[in-house]
């Protein structure tokens, strides 16, 4: 039935790219659409409330981002998911975007999946809100954001003590949230690590404009405020903060307490990847020290058996000379004895220097154990 599905609204002065939105949704959600910035507000102002917008930029008179912000500043309507369609990809246009209250923004000419999986992707951004919203399990104090300065010191403290329990990146970056959510402030970060990118933020799902804001300020300048948003830029570590206070003193002071936290943040996160390189390479070692012990082990057992085979041969070999010998009687005994004495010599030089490699192998067998103990400790 039309009335179980969600409401999407869709907004273009173009009756064609209404049309063809139109047959995109309508098998899944129940559309409404105006041809104008005025007529949007009215519909979405009245119960039953629409639950996505799909928001033409470009349009005469009001323009997509003044109906957002409109939408945005009423009571009944601020917590519609409004997802920006325009011909524009710039970061300023997305940022623009962002700024008037859009959740996410789509690029003309549209492809079907994508705007399908977008709408998706708002309306269980939007259920999840009011989910958490009727439950009431996040809750800000706004008497948070009169905190003094010492209190902001204490929660910086508090802060950089933690760091030291952590051990991952998911751990970190949900550390930061609840460290800045005690400013009475709403965050979203980003840690930038070798192997991945980990986001975090009080507010889940994460926007996909807040993701790609936080992945592109790479390179930008340390701190930028965007109205009563602020960007905390590191390389490692990228923070968002979506509200900031309007009194200018307690913006200063927050964004001086805000760049110490971070720069906490971006030291822990080191620490975290050389933990974590120290880990792989003790593994590592590990792996080559048993893979060696096995190898020497085997080499040590060889000589052994090589020079047990030496010694049943030598003893062969003399019995063998001594009946030869008696029965032939060919050497006088003078030279008999200095043949079997140089034999003698010849075979004892051979078994001292099977003994010596048995040596070697011993101490290399010590060396071993001692750095695998080492390893162990």
């Amino acid at each position: 039935m039309v009335e179980d599905k969600k409401r999407v609204l869709i907004v273009d002065d173009s009756a064609d790219d209404i049309r063809v939105l139109m047959e995109i949704l309508k098998h899944k959600y129940a559309i409404l659409a105006a041809t104008g910035g005025r007529k949007a507000i009215e519909i979405a102002s009245k119960p039953p409330y629409v639950d996505v917008v799909l928001l033409d930029v470009e349009m005469p008179g009001m323009g997509g981002y003044e109906v957002c912000n409109i939408l945005q500043s009423q009571e009944e309507t601020k917590d519609i998911e409004v997802i920006f369609v325009s011909a524009h990809d710039t970061i300023e246009e997305k940022l623009a975007g962002y700024e008037a209250g859009g959740s996410d923004y789509i690029i003309k000419p549209v492809e079907p999946d994508v705007i399908v999986g977008k709408v998706d992707a708002a309306v269980s951004a939007r259920e999840g809100q009011q989910k958490i919203l009727n439950d009431k399990d996040v809750a800000f104090s706004t008497a948070m954001a009169a905190m003094t300065s010492a209190a902001d010191l204490g929660i910086i403290v508090q802060f950089l003590r933690s760091c030291y329990t952590v051990v991952t990146e998911d751990e970190l970056a949900q550390l930061i949230v609840m460290a800045i959510s005690k400013f009475g402030l709403k965050c979203t970060v980003l840690l930038r690590g070798p192997n991945r990118e980990t986001f975090s933020s009080i507010r889940l799902p994460i926007l996909p404009l807040e993701k790609e804001l936080l992945i592109r300020a790479k390179g930008g300048e340390r701190i930028v405020t965007l109205g009563d948003r602020a960007v905390i830029n590191y390389d490692s570590v990228v923070l968002l903060v979506k509200n900031m206070p309007k009194d200018e003193e307690a913006r200063g002071r927050f964004r001086d307490s805000l760049a110490i936290l971070v720069e906490g943040a971006v030291a822990s996160l080191k620490s975290i990847y050389i933990a974590q390189q120290e880990i792989l390479r003790t593994e590592k070692l590990s792996i080559a020290m048993h893979e060696a012990n096995a190898a020497l082990e085997k080499i040590h057992k060889s000589q052994q058996s090589h020079k047990d085979d030496n010694l049943l041969m030598i003893n062969k070999l003399m019995n063998e000379l001594e009946m030869d010998f008696i029965v032939k009687g060919a050497l006088e005994e003078a030279h008999e004895k200095e043949l079997i004495s140089l034999i003698e010599t010849t075979l004892n030089k051979t078994m001292l220097h099977s003994d010596h490699g048995l040596e070697i192998d011993d101490a290399f067998l010590s060396i071993i154990k001692s750095l695998d103990e080492t390893i162990s400790m």
